[in-house]
Formats: structure tokens, sequence, C-alpha cells
């Protein structure tokens, strides 16, 4: 008799055990790997002891905050994107109808785009590394220049008309400002040219 009631007992401890504790944890273990495959969309019933509940309470208040955290996410995600449309769509529309050019602070072209190819008539391995003195027409006397690049050493923009000199000897007229990027102590770091 006392075997049977014993084997009942253990039967009886086993279930408990397995509802109690075993069937929350495994629960917890099911819908953290949901999570890990991004579903968000969890909640589990609280069952089993105090600490168990307690646990599930836990783990569906985190379950929340991530659901929430994606969509500010996603939100900021898609207004990103839409910004880079924006800013690709004004950079396409700036170099089809500016010739746009950025050197260092001592004055070397380091970005040239197509428009300026296309009207100086050097291509951008030409016009990489060079000073700007490359399309220098004469027209200018040198105190022009002298005055351009100490308004911009200084940390102002400078606006003008310059004439150049292409590489198949023709000349153009360019209306140009020239901004300076400063730095946090508001020295050049370089300058960019946007010219029409």
């Amino acid at each position: 008799i006392v075997i049977p009631i014993l084997f009942l007992i253990s039967l009886l401890i086993g279930f408990i055990v397995k509802n109690s504790i075993i069937k929350p944890i495994a629960i917890l273990n099911d819908a953290l790997k949901r999570i890990s495959e991004e579903d968000l969309d969890i909640v589990i019933k609280p069952q089993g002891f105090d600490e168990h509940r307690m646990l599930i309470k836990s783990f569906n208040q985190m379950t929340t905050m991530l659901k929430e955290s994606k969509k500010k996410i996603d939100e900021t995600a898609n207004k990103l994107k839409i910004q880079l449309v924006q800013n690709q769509s004004l950079q396409n529309a700036l170099n089809e109808a500016s010739i746009i050019a950025i050197t260092d602070k001592e004055g070397a072209i380091t970005y040239c785009n197509k428009k300026f190819e296309e009207i100086s008539k050097y291509s951008a391995k030409e016009l990489l590394g060079q000073n700007h003195r490359i399309l220098k027409s004469g027209f200018n006397p040198a105190e022009f220049y002298e005055n351009l690049w100490e308004t911009i050493s200084l940390g102002n923009i400078w606006r003008g008309d310059i004439k150049n000199k292409a590489k198949d000897g023709s000349f153009y007229w360019v209306k140009t400002p020239i901004m300076p990027v400063l730095d946090e102590n508001k020295q050049p770091v370089r300058y960019i040219a946007i010219r029409t």
C-alpha cells in the first residue's frame, strides 16, 4: 500500500512541478524565441507561483517597451529615408545647374562635379589635386585673388564674378560664392564653391 501511495504522491508532485515551474519556463522560452524572430505581439498570461507571475509580468512589460522602441526606430528610419531622398534630389538639382568644387584649406581641389568637368573641359582626374589657378584666364588682377583668399581664410564667404579659361582655351564667366567650412575653433578646414 505504501509503494502505490508513494508512487501517486510522486506523480502528483511531478504534475505540480511540471505545471507550476517547468511549464511557465517553457512558455517564456518559446516567447523568447519568437522575440528573436521579431515577433513582438506576445502577451503571456500570468501563471505559476508568485515569482513566476512577477517574471511573466516583467516579460510582458519588456515586450511592450520593445514594441514601442521598434515603432520609434521604424518611424525615425522612414524619416531618414525621406531626408535622404530629398537630399539626393537637392544634390541632383545642384549638380545639374551648378559648377561645384570643394578644396582643402590650401586650395587643392578635392571634389568636382560633372558640370565642372563639362564647363572647364578638364576631367576630374586632371582637376583633383590642382589649385583653381589651372583655370586662371589672366583677366582678374592679382589683388582680386588676394582679396578672395584673405576673405575665405578669415572664415568669411566671398562672392564675385570670375573669368576663367577652359582647357580648350575658351573663356567663361562664373558667378561664384566661396563658403569656408569651419572647425570647432572657427578655422577653415575646406572651401566649397557653387558657381553658376
